[in-house]
């Protein structure tokens, strides 16, 4: 084996192998995916008085979810699955897009969007409803990612800060480089 190695056609003959792995590797990496992520911005909890002193206080629940494919391919067959059954006292889809509702066979509340394209965002605000417990497409299941609210800073400020980074980076660097020679 390594006498053949040795030889040109050996050589040829990794190097070959070697090409067509790094070859196959990067097809996998650059090919285009769906990336379905999910995530919820905020929910929202309100408890009106009682209309009447024997009527129970008014609970309204409010949520959204927000679900967005990060892909370069469009996800299709989008599944919206809640934690219990029945159906929420309303709900509204945003975009304007195509959509269905039904049942699972345990009865839990389902919403199906037939397409989501790339890096198109697809908004779900359920009132009085169940939590959703997945989200789901041909493709995999969509990955829950937690999010907070994050304040925007002018443009100035961004860039002041993209400056002193670069900077901060560059005198790293110079110091490593005093501290190698």
């Amino acid at each position: 084996m390594v006498e053949f190695l040795a030889t040109e056609s050996g050589q040829a003959a990794l190097f070959s192998s070697i090409a067509t792995l790094v070859a196959v590797i990067a097809r996998h990496w650059l090919q285009g995916k769906v990336r379905l992520i999910v995530f919820s911005p905020n929910s929202s909890f309100f408890q009106f008085a009682p209309p009447g002193p024997d009527a129970p206080p008014l609970n309204i629940r409010s949520s959204q979810i927000m679900v967005q494919n990060l892909g370069r391919l469009p996800a299709e067959d989008v599944e919206i699955v809640s934690e219990a059954t029945g159906e929420p006292a309303g709900y509204n889809v945003m975009p304007a897009i195509d959509f269905s509702v039904g049942t699972t066979s345990s009865g839990r509340w389902l919403v199906k969007i037939p397409y989501i394209a790339p890096k198109e965002v697809v908004t779900l605000q359920i009132l009085n409803g169940a939590n959703i417990e997945q989200v789901r497409c041909k493709e995999g299941v969509a990955k829950i990612v937690p999010v907070v609210h994050q304040r925007v800073y002018p443009a100035w400020a961004n860039l002041i800060a993209g400056a002193l980074m670069i900077v901060g980076v560059f005198s790293i660097i110079y110091w490593l480089a005093l501290l190698i020679i």
